[in-house]
């Protein structure tokens, strides 16, 4: 068999290692076994009995996140949130739902008292005061592969709860929460910042002053980057799920989209930019995303493009070739397949302050698409 260090596992190729801290984090284990300590559905962390979250998790098996604090920045300087619904259930029993399957991700946050919250997949938490569950969206296979009467959830117990939705996504095109696949739960104190947000955000909402819907998403987006922020402490392992942020080669890749989305990008140059080869690049983005990278490059190009003609007096032209386009006709076509409209037509829609700016619909890999909108 040939010689062997003891203790090696042959099948991972080194050998047992203490947990201890390096200058990146906690030792562990990379590999599979990541994948598998990522996991919140892991059997120390649930009750077999009574399906219920435990948080007894030492914190040697806090997770590492391997993006780069500059990419991170980056990323989270991106993000986007929009429709944010915010509301005060007080509870004194049961209360159920149908979840709804509009791509929205749910919040519930304890105010005072206990109750506790029963997902549609039967996942049951325990909701006690400053207690933050964040449930990412339901997704539409989930409903459709379950009986209606099983796709209810449920609130209960003798509490005031905080119950809410919104869309968060980077660069407003990939969802902060869509590679979830169970709820993020956290317990804050009192005085900490991220309830003082949400509290904050549930007055804009019921002040209904000027300028509220902005001051709602600013404070949700800062509750967010709070709970970022806890992922790197918490001793619940639940940050590498964020599908962007799993693997830190992808991670560098759409942090240089987002920051330059109308750099000349291509799948060869962000494959280098990832120290990836190019095909290995292709498959690794498409299966964190969904997508392929010059889909997720087009919409960041037209988001970029829709702000400029909303906020600026620069000429279209000048846009289109921000954006990244060679040409104006090139520009105005992909424009028109995005929004419906031309960016003149557009940019005269945003000037009234009564009017409602439509948000960008766009076919994902559409085959259509050809390499004269982008510039190589």
């Amino acid at each position: 068999m040939g010689s062997r260090r003891r203790g090696q596992d042959p099948k991972l190729g080194f050998g047992p290692r203490k947990a201890g801290r390096n200058k990146f984090g906690p030792s562990r284990v990379q590999g599979d076994a990541v994948a598998q300590s990522n996991d919140i559905t892991q059997p120390e962390l649930m009750s077999t009995q009574s399906g219920e979250l435990d948080f007894s998790v030492s914190k040697a098996d806090r997770p590492i996140l391997r993006i780069s604090p500059a990419d991170l920045d980056t990323l989270v300087g991106t993000l986007e949130v929009r429709q944010v619904t915010l509301e005060e259930c007080t509870l004194k029993g049961e209360r159920r739902f149908e979840p709804a399957n509009d791509g929205m991700t749910r919040l519930y946050y304890g105010m005072c008292g206990t109750g506790s919250l029963t997902t549609s997949n039967g996942l049951s938490i325990a909701i006690a005061q400053h207690t933050l569950v964040v449930v990412p969206p339901v997704s539409r296979e989930h409903l459709q592969c379950r009986p209606a009467r099983e796709n209810r959830a449920m609130l209960a117990g003798s509490a005031r709860v905080l119950c809410g939705h919104f869309h968060a996504a980077f660069g407003d095109v990939v969802d902060m929460f869509g590679g979830l696949s169970t709820p993020i739960v956290e317990r804050f104190s009192e005085g900490h910042d991220l309830p003082a947000k949400l509290t904050h955000a549930l007055v804009e909402l019921k002040g209904r002053e000027p300028g509220s819907v902005a001051m709602t998403s600013l404070l949700m987006k800062q509750t967010l980057v709070l709970l970022l922020r806890r992922s790197l402490t918490s001793p619940n392992p639940w940050v590498e799920r964020f599908a962007i942020l799993r693997d830190h080669r992808i991670s560098k890749a759409f942090a240089e989209m987002t920051a330059r989305p109308g750099a000349e990008h291509t799948v060869d140059s962000l494959a280098r930019t990832a120290c990836l080869s190019r095909s290995t690049f292709m498959a690794r983005f498409f299966e964190l995303v969904g997508r392929t990278p010059m889909s997720v490059l087009r919409d960041l190009r037209m988001r970029q493009a829709a702000q400029q003609l909303r906020v600026t007096g620069v000429p279209i032209g000048q846009i289109g070739q921000a954006a990244g386009y060679a040409n104006n006709s090139g520009f105005i076509r992909a424009f028109r397949k995005a929004y419906g409209m031309d960016p003149r037509e557009y940019r005269g829609q945003a000037l009234p302050s009564s009017c409602v700016i439509p948000h960008a619909v766009f076919h994902i890999n559409d085959p259509s698409e050809t390499s004269e909108a982008l510039v190589k």
